[in-house]
């Protein structure tokens, strides 16, 4: 049992101090999202192509893309449902935090520590599928309910929008290595290797750097219904995922971590972009964090003694 709390005391740590150091003004909110670009667009990706083509591709873990892209839409079609009569701005920023999750920026480092190499492959195939959901279904949601965004769009701008991602890029490239069977060079290898072992760490401190929890009275009720919304669905969609579901503990365990995890970050430059709320945005990405980062140790505890 310690060592399932280890990873968690030793992530909320990094988080504290990385929040503690903007709070006394040695580091700021500014470098934490440069930081956050460092982490997308170089660490991330090298974690990504040092874990995927070397993923054993069995039917159990081809299901994680599928299971993911279901329960997001999932959740798409019972919020309309629950939220629909609110007025127009209120349902797009409603429906803009209820679709996908932040792996890259949250869930990597907790898995990895928990579960090593095979959870980050896990959770790796799961981000497949969280890739067409936060760059593909959830930029539609947010274009189509922005009151100033664009009146027309085209499959070309999603595309676009798929391939100007170097995160989503890299999955493409890993799975088909994982698929050619082909591999990097030595010295690729070693750069990719060196780069993805900075990534947990400076997650971590950019998380704690960019916690902000600042409560408008406008936007509280709708945080609120929303955050329930949220979690209810993804814990009653991942308990009944783990009764019937045909896999092993272990990737059930990862489902269900899978579908708490908190909204992604894209929610706030989409909202810049298509005209919705961006500071009730970025308050549920916040507070989404804290909320799955207790849930992650709650399940892991929770779950240890199963199988």
């Amino acid at each position: 049992m310690v060592g399932i709390h280890y990873p968690f005391l030793l992530s909320l740590s990094v988080i504290v101090l990385g929040y503690g150091l903007t709070r006394a003004g040695v580091l700021s909110l500014e470098m934490g999202r440069s930081a956050s670009r460092l982490v997308i667009n170089v660490t991330l990706p090298a974690v990504i192509l040092t874990t995927l083509p070397e993923v054993e591709l069995v039917p159990a873990l081809l299901s994680f893309p599928l299971i993911c892209l279901g329960v997001g839409m999932l959740n798409l079609l019972l919020a309309g449902l629950l939220f629909g009569r609110l007025e127009r701005p209120f349902l797009g920023n409603a429906l803009l935090v209820v679709v996908g999750y932040n792996i890259g920026l949250f869930a990597y480092p907790l898995v990895e520590g928990l579960y090593g190499r095979e959870g980050l492959a896990g959770m790796a195939m799961f981000d497949v599928g969280n890739a067409f959901l936060t760059f593909g279904l959830l930029y539609l949601v947010s274009w189509y309910f922005g009151g100033e965004g664009e009146k027309r769009i085209s499959a070309g701008r999603i595309a676009r929008t798929l391939l100007g991602s170097i995160p989503f890029m890299s999955y493409m490239v890993g799975a088909g290595m994982n698929l050619s069977g082909l591999s990097f060079p030595g010295p690729v290898e070693e750069v990719l290797g060196l780069l993805a072992r900075a990534n947990n760490g400076l997650v971590l401190l950019v998380l704690g750097m960019t916690l902000r929890f600042r409560f408008p009275r406008e936007v509280r009720r709708l945080l609120g219904r929303t955050l329930l919304f949220r979690y209810g669905v993804g814990l009653a969609a991942g308990l009944l995922l783990w009764v019937i579901l045909p896999l092993d503990v272990f990737l059930r365990r990862l489902v269900l971590m899978g579908v708490v995890l908190p909204a992604p970050l894209v929610v706030i430059p989409y909202a810049v972009e298509h005209g919705l709320d961006v500071e009730y945005a970025g308050t549920y990405a916040n507070v989404s964090v804290v909320v799955s980062f207790f849930l992650l140790w709650g399940i892991a505890a929770v779950t240890a003694g199963w199988g």
